[in-house]
């Protein structure tokens, strides 16, 4: 959405031809929808001042209106999923990483949501993959400073499960996670 509402701005020929009473419905209404969320285009605010000045009558105001949304139905609309705009944090350099090796770690639930209130074993089979990926996926900068040590996460991250995205994030910023892979 946008930050201001500048309709008149935007398109003044469209209400130069309304009297004051018409340009502060049209206005009004225009506002109305757009504090809700909907961001008119000229085409929109087009039909609303026709009518507001009685060029169009209701009838073509409404077919119009329907023949909009019908175009807007036909057009392939791009899916956009949560995994690829949600924000991640990588920390500056790995040497930050300085959690432990082994043992405990009691996750937060905003990190991870689990049985045992997040507690994670990270010398049981499979528990630094866990705990590793939950702080990198939904962790802030300062759970990973605490949980991940770099180490642990060179020797792991070859088969570590994460989101497309973080291991992209973090095989950017580090190149030598990328060269454990392939080692």
């Amino acid at each position: 959405m946008a930050t201001t509402f500048d309709i008149e701005e935007r398109w003044p020929e469209l209400f130069a031809q309304l009297d004051e009473t018409q340009r502060r419905a049209v206005v009004q209404s225009l506002a109305s929808a757009w504090h809700e969320g909907w961001t008119p285009n000229r085409e929109d605010v087009e039909n609303l001042t026709d009518e507001a000045r009685g060029a169009i009558d209701a009838e073509e105001y409404r077919r119009r209106a329907h023949a909009a949304v019908e175009r807007q139905r036909a057009m392939p609309q791009q899916r956009v999923f949560f995994r690829d705009v949600k924000p991640y944090e990588v920390p500056e350099k790995l040497e930050d990483l300085k959690g432990p090796v082994g043992g405990v770690v009691d996750l937060p639930h905003t990190v991870l949501w689990a049985p045992g209130c997040g507690r994670v074993d990270l010398d049981a089979e499979g528990g630094a993959g866990l705990a590793y990926r939950a702080v990198l996926s939904e962790g802030t900068l300062a759970d990973q400073v605490a949980v991940v040590n770099r180490d642990r996460l060179m020797a792991v991250w070859p088969g570590l499960l994460l989101p497309r995205r973080v291991r992209e994030l973090w095989e950017a910023r580090f190149p030598e996670l990328r060269a454990v892979v392939s080692a």
